[in-house]
């Protein structure tokens, strides 16, 4: 392992990773409190319906929905009878937006099943998104906020991944890219085999990474914690900030940006650079696993 320090002033970049919002926002958390409850009567109902086209979908209820892509969109319920008017499932600028008028606080069935011909961008405000299959695409967005979750598997060009709030994602990601930030209190776990992958970690998220990529290029800061000693990465470049924890597995080379109080465990035999190593920052390196 070649251990040196580097005085120069390289510059730490990679490109921007954009908060993206691709749903008009509206306040469901306070509108959730205002629901009547409802309670499944036991008698379980098939419903079959087709709908208009869509690119995205936003859920914003607890619920969870199960997707799969179709010759034609539209959704199948398996649920109490009278719940089937309870959910709402409305299309607007391409935006499919699942919601309930209701709190339902039981049901004997409650199976959602929305069928998509293509999709750009998928978003949970609440409940949760699955999709066992997976989801085909040029770009596909991905987004978790407030209360959301997501469980899903992609395949496409690029995948951008956003979490905010205390949202949640469980994710297998097959791209040539991906992007990943995440904020407030979310946290994730993602396996992926990538070309090239920004991560941005702030506040008191939380990041677990497995897999495969050629470069890595990773900035923390906050209260954040990193955990990637399952991530092979060809090339890393790390900086981590405040009282972010790192830990890292690089093959060929690492370059790092160090400060706060910081801790980065190091694991493979990399070439490391340290471009920046300041306050009371530390390095560890971690015997392989």
């Amino acid at each position: 392992m070649c251990f040196k320090t580097s005085t120069s002033g390289s510059s730490f970049t990679w490109l921007s990773i954009v908060a993206f919002a691709f749903f008009i926002m509206s306040p469901v958390a306070l509108l959730a409190q205002r629901k009547p409850k409802i309670k499944g009567n036991r008698i379980v109902a098939s419903v079959n319906e087709s709908l208009p086209a869509f690119r995205y979908l936003d859920l914003n209820d607890d619920l969870e929905v199960n997707l799969e892509r179709a010759a034609a969109e539209g959704y199948r319920l398996e649920v109490d009878e009278n719940l089937v008017d309870v959910l709402r499932f409305e299309v607007r600028d391409s935006t499919l937006k699942i919601s309930s008028f209701y709190n339902i606080t039981g049901s004997k069935k409650l199976d959602i099943t929305v069928y998509y011909t293509e999709l750009a961008g998928v978003a949970a405000t609440d409940g949760e998104l699955i999709s066992e299959q997976p989801i085909p695409g040029v770009s596909l967005d991905l987004e978790a906020r407030d209360e959301g979750r997501l469980n899903m598997r992609v395949r496409a060009d690029f995948c951008r991944v956003l979490l905010q709030g205390n949202g949640k994602a469980d994710l297998n990601l097959d791209a040539d890219t991906v992007s990943v930030a995440l904020m407030d209190r979310s946290d994730a776990v993602i396996y992926t085999v990538n070309k090239g992958m920004e991560i941005k970690l702030n506040g008191n998220s939380g990041l677990t990474l497995e897999g495969i990529s050629t470069e890595v290029r990773t900035v923390l800061d906050g209260n954040v914690t990193y955990k990637a000693q399952k991530m092979e990465a060809d090339h890393l470049d790390l900086q981590a900030m405040e009282s972010a924890t790192a830990r890292v597995r690089a093959v060929n080379s690492c370059s790092l940006s160090l400060s706060g109080g910081s801790r980065t465990y190091i694991y493979g035999n990399p070439n490391i650079t340290v471009q920046e190593f300041a306050d009371r920052a530390e390095i560890h390196k971690e015997p392989d696993q």
